[in-house]
């Protein structure tokens, strides 16, 4: 499933982005691009999107992204961040936090390197 469109009018570029959910078989992952945590929230109060299995962690960790709230409604077993050296900061240290409160398992590229999900 594919959800676009939420951001128009949000005058926040990251906003106009591509918002996906895979769906196999009971395993649900959750790309939410650089959406900020404000179209996160609105998102997980129009969608079912509970039970999350994997969040792919939105704009690098940025703390415009990952808000508690939208972390609690989705409650994503394991989290990644795509992230590398950046000038900005990313991964923020309060969404370190937060997903260490709501998630079990956390994966980073700039740590762990290219990071491969199989589904059985």
């Amino acid at each position: 499933m594919m959800y676009s469109g939420f951001g128009r009018g949000s005058g926040n570029e990251n906003d106009l982005g591509i918002i996906s959910e895979l769906d196999l078989r009971g395993y649900r992952a959750l790309i939410t691009g650089d959406v900020s945590y404000k179209l996160e929230e609105k998102l997980s109060e129009l969608y079912n999107l509970s039970d999350i299995s994997l969040l792919i962690v939105g704009h690098h960790g940025s703390d415009a992204s990952s808000s508690p709230l939208f972390l609690d409604a989705i409650s994503p077993e394991t989290a990644i961040i795509s992230v590398g050296y950046n000038s900005f900061g990313h991964p923020s240290e309060s969404v370190i936090e937060r997903l260490k409160a709501n998630t079990e398992e956390i994966f980073r590229t700039d740590r762990d390197g290219n990071i491969r999900v199989w589904v059985e």
